[in-house]
């Protein structure tokens, strides 16, 4: 095994050394969030993009080990050979992954995955997963984008999930793309969606997509399954593998493109004088479904067309018909135009007589407004039939408004075959009057009676486009807008929501918009499901309501953490009351604690407590921990809602081992007179005058200070090294000379000398 760990190792130095260093490669873990349940186990990917192309990687790994526990790395393919067999090491107790490498011999341009690691979640909380020290092509020059994951308790509820489009009712055409559209939410998140259509009423259902993304919006190209009794399904499924379905409220229909060729009208008539020309109009247009193509013909020399081909998917198209009399005698002639297309075939008859002279004036009859009464707005069709021996040569419509102002204008260009029209809006309220005159080529002319036509404001305010979140967070602004448009004035807007608690507010939101945009954005301090309309109004009072809408307020705020002690930079031994504020946005009295420490900087975490309540302190027994200086703690706080906020301290040290400490001078066995020693001799030390009491004390993590005590009566301190006091007390016969050293974490060590004392002044 030793043997081909050497020999895959050379392989990978050889592949990276031979790597010319390129930069903007991306090396990312996907997902990058990922809400999973505990104890389950799931699997994340390193994929790679290349910027350039690339024939080598390598990375590290690491992660939270109180949260996740590594099982397996495996190939995820993107190069030919996989090292990672011989590599890898898996340390769980670090969290870490070492050595995951592989190589190829030719070189890869477009994104792949490289490593397939598979997790189990063994604690709850959220965990990074990092990508570290990563070569690709020899280069560290990359992007590293790392991973979190967030570990729950067991979800037994399954999604929300709605059909938003289609819903029913739509008809969608074979060969056109269409985006389904949908609304899936989940306490814990979606991780997957299929979508099914059915062409029986939801009897069995066919797949259009599985395992696609939460994004609301599918585009799909309708399939050539034509039914009337169509239907669309999505399912959602979330991390725990709950699903819930919802499907089309109703049928919709699947139709197949057929274009049908219309025109108007099916023959022309004219009688004309000699060397004149005269102008009509041919309509055509597409009366089925997707794009007609036409093209039209005619073989009289007296007869031209301005248009011989075109295509409609549905608009008219208006052709000009011609006709010329000169060269002609007195008679009647006749020619035919003959339409072809992918949607039929049409022949219209074009009749001319030619005459000598004109003195008969033009007739007008049919003239009708419709309707005779209109919303302010909209349009209103004046229409006549006009008709002449020879030529109609114009048409005017005369129009008397309600404030006595009139117009005049031409509407020779309105017109099919004798008909002539006008197809206008009138946004003044009131009664209007209306003639029509006419002239020929000879300058005969007509005039109508005159008619009549009202305008009302009949149409209440349209409301549409209501845009909202389905979720908001308690405490954070939530904006719900809408489109009011009216055909006069829109007079007042009002929004009513009824709270979770059945109660209901109504209020104008007239004074925000933005040109046709309505809204009302704030704050929503109560939990739960909302419901809200839209009621508008116009200056004649007409009114209207939108549909009702929903949204859900939830906690969505994780609790904010504060360490107060230890912070950092203490030295702790024994019992420790450990401190912290936790707040929550929400509700921070129900708030669950649980403490964790670290020996190693953060690299391995233990639990100290554990749904803890929320009293701010908590004692933690340092007593048996190994000493250290790399310590530090994280104060988890949970809410009600499953969100967490967490706190790490600073560096602090955990100091349960004794100073030592030994008292230098006076020695047993030896005589001081006036602080010099003299003379050794035999028994305790005796001393005549004052003494120097001078002491030796040190701490691996620091020394505070050293206390000077005679007969267990503290004398003097000292704080700095060389420790020492000078005794000059009045002191006859035998005492005891006493020190007790502290070291910076409150650990203490004494020493004693009794000593025969000789200072009675």
């Amino acid at each position: 095994m030793k043997k081909e760990f050497i020999i895959c190792s050379i392989l990978v130095v050889a592949y990276l050394n031979l790597a010319v260093a390129d930069s903007n490669h991306t090396i990312e873990v996907v997902p990058s969030s990922q809400t999973v349940n505990l104890n389950s186990s799931f699997s994340v990917k390193i994929n790679i993009t290349p910027a350039s192309p690339i024939s080598s990687a390598a990375c590290n790994i690491t992660f939270n080990p109180s949260v996740l526990r590594a099982n397996s790395v495996t190939n995820g393919g993107m190069f030919e050979t996989w090292l990672g067999d011989l590599t890898i090491t898996i340390d769980n107790s670090a969290g870490r992954i070492s050595y995951i490498m592989a190589v190829s011999s030719a070189t890869r341009t477009q994104e792949g995955t490289f490593a397939i690691i598979n997790f189990t979640a063994t604690g709850t909380g959220s965990s990074y997963i990092n990508i570290e020290n990563p070569i690709v092509h020899g280069t560290t020059d990359l992007t590293i984008l790392n991973g979190s994951v967030n570990v729950t308790h067991a979800d037994s509820t399954p999604p929300s999930v709605q059909v938003i489009y289609p819903n029913g009712g739509e008809i969608l055409y074979v060969g056109n793309t269409e985006n389904i559209r949908w609304n899936a939410t989940d306490d814990h998140g979606v991780s997957s969606i299929n979508i099914y259509y059915s062409a029986n009423n939801g009897i069995t259902y066919n797949p259009i997509v599985i395992g696609t993304e939460n994004d609301g919006i599918y585009e799909w190209l309708i399939p050539d399954n034509p039914s009337i009794n169509c239907k669309v399904k999505v399912v959602a499924y979330d991390y725990a593998s709950n699903s819930a379905y919802d499907e089309s409220n109703s049928v919709f229909e699947i139709r197949r493109i057929t274009p049908t060729l219309s025109y108007s009208p099916s023959y022309f008539n004219f009688n004309l004088l000699h060397n004149v020309t005269a102008e009509s109009t041919l309509e055509i247009w597409n009366s089925g479904n997707g794009i007609l193509y036409y093209n039209l013909s005619e073989t009289c020399t007296w007869l031209s067309l301005n248009v011989t081909s075109g295509s409609s998917s549905g608009e008219h198209d208006y052709i000009k018909i011609t006709v010329n009399t000169a060269g002609l005698s007195t008679g009647e002639y006749s020619c035919n135009i003959s339409i072809t297309s992918n949607g039929g075939s049409g022949t219209i008859r074009v009749n001319l007589t030619v005459v000598e002279y004109d003195n008969i004036p033009p007739s007008i009859s049919d003239v009708v407004a419709t309707p005779p009464l209109q919303d302010a707005g909209k349009y209103v069709r004046i229409s006549c039939v006009v008709i002449d021996n020879i030529n109609v040569s114009n048409v005017f419509l005369n129009i008397t408004y309600p404030n006595e102002a009139y117009e005049n204008f031409s509407i020779i260009e309105n017109r099919t075959g004798n008909i002539f029209f006008s197809n206008r809006t009138y946004s003044m309220i009131g009664n209007y009057s209306f003639f029509i005159y006419a002239i020929d080529s000879s300058n005969n002319s007509n005039k109508s009676i005159s008619y009549n036509f009202e305008i009302r404001d009949l149409s209440a305010p349209e409301i549409k486009n209501i845009s909202y979140p389905s979720m908001g967070s308690f405490g954070s602004n939530l904006n719900i807008s809408c489109v009011v448009t009216d055909n006069i004035n829109v007079s007042n807007v009002f929004l009513n929501i009824t709270y979770p608690n059945e109660a209901y507010e109504n209020f104008s939101i007239i004074e925000n918009r933005s040109g046709n945009i309505f809204f009302c954005n704030r704050t929503y301090s109560m939990i739960g499901n909302y419901s809200f309309f839209i009621y508008a109004i116009d200056s004649s009072n007409n009114s209207n309501k939108s549909s009702s809408y929903n949204f859900e307020i939830r906690d969505l705020s994780p609790p904010s953490v504060e360490i107060i002690f230890p912070s950092g930079n203490e030295f702790l031994s024994g019992n420790v009351t450990i401190r912290w504020d936790a707040t929550d946005n929400y509700d921070g009295t129900n708030l669950k604690i649980t403490i964790k420490y670290s020996p190693n900087g953060g690299g391995l975490w233990i639990n100290i407590a554990t749904d803890e309540a929320n009293d701010g302190s908590c004692i933690w027994n340092t007593a048996g921990l190994d000493d250290g200086s790399n310590y530090v703690i994280m104060v988890i706080a949970q809410d009600n809602s499953h969100n967490s906020g967490s706190a790490i301290s600073g560096n602090f040290t955990v100091d349960n081992t004794k100073p030592s400490v030994k008292i230098d001078r006076p020695e047993k066995g030896k005589m001081y007179i006036f602080d010099r020693g003299i003379i050794p001799i035999i028994g305790k030390a005796v001393v005549i005058g004052k003494i120097t009491v001078e002491v030796t004390a040190s701490d691996i993590y620091g020394m505070q200070k050293v206390e000077f005590y005679i007969d267990n009566v503290k004398e003097n301190e000292d704080y700095s090294s060389p420790y020492s006091w000078v005794c000059d007390e009045k002191l006859i016969l035998a005492h005891t000379i006493k020190v007790i050293a502290c070291d910076k974490a409150g650990n203490k060590n004494e020493e004693e000398v009794e000593a025969i004392f000789f200072n009675p002044l």
